[in-house]
């Protein structure tokens, strides 16, 4: 069990990386009692499950390839057990955003497609939502009567 819990220890350090540097602390919060697995292997299997489109059976196998024996329902068990546990705490210890943001509108191309993009952007140009439309809103929440005055459809063309 020792050789199991340091390959997915080393996983752990590589592939939850992309994560937020808040996880490894929010995850020392949660309650690992009465599990009988390693954390770094619940952990990593958790995140492997949301992070890429598999399934149980193939994350079964997946582990089954590094050495662990288990069963797609115990995976399934983890992953409702623990996944809201470290979304609740990762989202409570993230940075909060500008106070101030800008909406941002612009005309993209989709699929050969004239379409509407409207961004909330704070002051250091993060996106924080977006919205694709195939027409103008109008008049824009917050816009400014320049804003308003703007064409009411998309640009068209190729």
């Amino acid at each position: 069990m020792a050789v199991l819990s340091q390959t997915f220890d080393f996983l752990r350090a590589r592939d939850m990386s992309a994560l937020s540097g808040s996880w490894e602390k929010a995850v020392d919060v949660i309650e690992f009692k009465g599990v009988h697995y390693p954390k770094s292997v619940i952990l990593h299997a958790v995140f492997f499950y949301l992070r890429y489109a598999v399934s149980y059976r193939d994350l079964e196998e997946i582990m089954a390839e590094r050495g662990l024996k288990g069963d797609h329902a115990t995976l399934n068990r983890w992953v409702v057990k623990f996944a809201p546990l470290i979304a609740a705490q990762v989202q409570a210890r993230k940075q909060p955003t500008a106070r101030t943001w800008r909406m941002d509108e612009t005309y993209i191309k989709v699929k050969g497609r004239w379409t509407c993009l409207y961004r909330a952007v704070d002051r250091d140009g993060q996106t924080l939502d977006f919205l694709l439309s195939e027409r103008r809103i109008c008049p824009l929440p917050g816009a400014s009567s320049s804003a308003r005055s703007a064409p009411t459809a998309c640009p068209t063309g190729s």
